[in-house]
């Protein structure tokens, strides 16, 4: 629902509102775009932005990822569209020197399989961040799949801009890591549209990005089309529910890895392009009828 005002004759001005397709959460019947059959919203799982951030489905403080500093302040909902920004902030934190914050939601709930959608639109910034939706599982119990022990799972619905040389290169990857000390990780990373990209470059426009994730298949769409599917083998593995994130990542040059960690670059001044900022219209997540009405429960 949005309210806007109008002149008529003589000058006056009266305010009406309109109502939308996508009046609320609780209202829209919208099916996930290019996708047919009958879908269950999962409400803890999506948000409109209309209204702010529901701060009852996401929490904006996830963990640090090394580098990837993060900021409740780097998250706003602005004018229906949720917004990250990625900004340079030299600061200490857990008495690491690091350089940048940033942005994240992420869901206070876990979710396991589903179609899960996105509008958004890429930050202006390339190199250097990359726009991401994504699950991963947290503290989940070590589970034995076709004979490893899978401690962990992640799958990139996708990740954008990250590549340096070529800002319409889309990634998605499914990841696992087993229950080793360090843990190992096992991870299939595909591009879209090869080495050329998806014709599009992803900071001009709003597209909408979709997975479907079942129990033997990830499929990868954009605006609505099929672009790429997961090794079934791969899927198999992806057993353990997961939260779901939207976030503004870092990225080189403004950091490097180091024995498969992410290290800091030192950037002791603002670089050009900062802050940069990654839009958001919606995140929509469903469950096939069928298969919400016997769902395993979400765990808080």
């Amino acid at each position: 629902m949005k309210t806007k005002m109008i002149n008529i004759q003589g000058g006056k001005k009266i305010f009406f509102t309109v109502f939308t397709i996508l009046l609320s959460l609780d209202g829209f019947a919208q099916k996930p775009v290019g996708l047919s059959g009958d879908w269950v919203l999962q409400k803890d799982f999506s948000d409109e932005f209309n209204n702010g951030i529901n701060t009852a489905n996401w929490t904006q403080s996830s963990d640090d990822f090394g580098p990837w500093s993060w900021d409740s302040k780097n998250s706003v909902a602005n004018n229906g569209n949720l917004e990250l920004t990625l900004d340079w902030d030299k600061h200490l934190k857990n008495g690491e020197q690091l350089y940048f914050t940033s942005g994240i939601i992420r869901s206070k709930k876990d979710i396991k399989y589903g179609y899960f959608e996105i509008r958004m639109k890429g930050a202006a910034e390339h190199p250097g961040v990359c726009p991401a939706f994504w699950t991963y599982s947290i503290g989940q119990p070590t589970k034995i799949i076709n004979g490893e022990r899978v401690k962990y799972n992640e799958i990139d619905f996708p990740e954008m801009e990250q590549r340096p040389n070529n800002v319409n290169l889309i990634d998605w990857n499914v990841i696992r890591a087993d229950d080793s000390s360090p843990q190992v990780r096992k991870s299939v990373r595909k591009t879209t549209g090869g080495n050329s990209g998806v014709g599009f470059d992803p900071r001009s426009a709003f597209h909408i990005y979709g997975c479907l994730w079942e129990h033997d298949s990830i499929k990868f769409y954009i605006d609505g089309k099929l672009v790429a599917t997961a090794d079934p083998s791969e899927a198999l593995f992806q057993q353990h529910q997961q939260r779901l994130v939207i976030s503004l990542g870092l990225r080189a040059p403004y950091l490097k890895y180091v024995n498969g960690k992410r290290v800091a670059v030192a950037a002791n001044n603002r670089p050009s392009g900062f802050p940069t900022t990654m839009q958001v219209d919606y995140v929509r997540t469903w469950k096939r009828k069928s298969d919400a009405l016997v769902s395993e429960p979400e765990n808080n």
